[in-house]
């Protein structure tokens, strides 16, 4: 109990150190080449001591995101993928190995070999043995496809967009561009199909009817922030539930410093009437648009709300059956079903309606956006799986003192590219708190919605 609690501290401290991370970059005019007026219009903007316009980049995605992928200026990019690559910063690294000491010492008193063992004992996977062999199988045969994701991007970079040699600064610059052109998708133009209020009634209403409830905002409740909305879940089914509130649902959805970075869910209440909230970091409203949403985005918010549903819908007779309190490796297995749902034609033709128009998305941009999933696809799950064995490995004592140099060593051998000289990607690594000897979840239980979606 008391290295439990001691734990607990630490890991808390983890994740703070991760969400007070504040730093960005300033850019000027011929600098944002590449990027849309709606984002250039979103930043915040200030003078330099000549009264000159300079825009702030932070950290946060809905900013760093699309000038990564967007801004054709290299020496920003770069000087962007240098900031965020030092996210949680050095001292974090040492929050880092205190959590995985006190982790070990509790599976070591308790009798296990190693944390792996201790922490999916009570899993789908049970052992550290039957991990290592899910996760190592997928690298065995995903690296040659990985392989020939980044040889063809190489091949693009070189030829089409005059970059001698790809660089981390330059990836996700180089599959946007690939992306235009193999399937003629612009992502700027496709956000305006997807406002986020559209999207949101949209999917309230979808599923709602499939498991019977409405969702109705509850209005005069006063939360933490001005942007978190709370709503009623409202049943709709026959019996003895109809027309009652079956749970409450709150949404926290654009950054602001100091707020958790990405995208989660979080079971607030359980005793009563059942609680969730959904914290996101979408892109905010401007003077001239409304939030808008990439399609990386609409599937979050759908995976996000596949967490809530299993939480809110959930009628166990033991708390412990309920939501987020199955197995681990099967808890992501809702929200990656949600996934799936953003991909089909059908869905797709509901989904995106033009904020200014209401025009719909037609046939071909539909099937170019299905297809689009592809792309880079075995490089994005290869990606997963080092970060997974990034995970599992310090939890095995496998990847020795300097987990940075570890993974840099990994990025390495698997992809042939040089991470940020600057890089403490496991200081920033959120998953390491909540998911630790668990991010093999996310592909163990995407297993399950595959076969859901055959």
């Amino acid at each position: 109990k008391k290295l439990l609690k001691e734990l607990t501290n630490v890991s808390s401290k983890f994740r703070v150190n991760i969400n007070n991370y504040n730093d960005y970059i300033l850019v000027n005019d011929d600098q944002l080449d590449g990027c849309s007026d709606r984002y250039v219009n979103s930043l915040e903007q200030i003078k330099d001591k000549d009264n000159n316009t300079l825009y702030k980049i932070s950290l946060d995605y809905p900013e760093s995101g699309p000038y990564m992928g967007d801004a054709k200026c290299r020496e920003k990019r770069k000087e962007l993928a240098d900031k965020l690559a030092m996210k949680g910063g050095k001292s974090n690294l040492k929050v880092l190995g205190n959590m995985v000491e006190l982790r070990l010492k509790v599976a070591k008193l308790l009798g296990y070999k190693n944390y792996v063992d201790y922490k999916v004992e009570d899993r789908m996977a049970k052992n550290s043995t039957n991990v290592l062999k899910f996760v190592n199988d997928l690298i065995i045969g995903l690296t040659p496809l990985a392989n020939e994701d980044l040889k063809e991007l190489r091949k693009f970079a070189t030829t089409e967009l005059h970059i001698k040699q790809l660089e981390y600064y330059d990836l996700g610059y180089a599959m946007k561009e690939l992306g235009k052109k193999m399937y003629k998708l612009d992502n700027e133009t496709l956000r305006t199909y997807f406002p986020t209020e559209h999207v949101l009634s949209t999917m309230f209403d979808m599923f709602g009817k499939l498991f019977g409830f409405k969702v109705k905002e509850i209005n005069g409740v006063e939360l933490w922030h001005k942007d978190a909305k709370a709503y009623d879940v409202i049943s709709t089914d026959d019996g003895d539930k109809k027309n009652k509130v079956v749970a409450n649902l709150i949404l926290d959805l654009y950054p602001r410093p100091n707020k958790y970075g990405h995208a989660a869910a979080f079971d607030t209440k359980y005793s009563g009437t059942k609680v969730v909230t959904l914290l996101c970091n979408f892109p905010k409203a401007t003077p001239s648009t409304p939030s808008l949403m990439s399609l990386g985005e609409v599937e979050t918010i759908f995976h996000e709300f596949g967490h809530a549903m299993h939480f809110m819908l959930s009628d166990t007779k033991y708390k412990s059956h309920n939501g987020f309190h199955v197995a681990w490796d099967f808890v992501e297995a809702p929200s990656q079903i949600m996934e799936e749902w953003v991909m089909d034609a059908k869905v797709l033709k509901i989904l995106g309606k033009n904020y200014k128009t209401g025009k719909r998305l037609d046939d071909n941009t539909i099937q170019n956006i299905i297809a689009s999933k592809k792309l880079m696809q075995s490089y994005g799950y290869m990606r997963q799986l080092i970060q997974t064995k990034l995970d599992l490995d310090i939890h095995l004592g496998r990847a020795g003192d300097n987990y940075t140099e570890y993974y840099r060593k990994m990025m390495k051998k698997y992809f042939k590219i040089d991470i940020s000289p600057r890089s403490l990607f496991p200081a920033g690594f959120g998953h390491m708190d909540g998911y630790d000897s668990g991010y093999y979840s996310y592909l163990w239980a995407e297993v399950y919605a595959a076969e859901w979606d055959k």
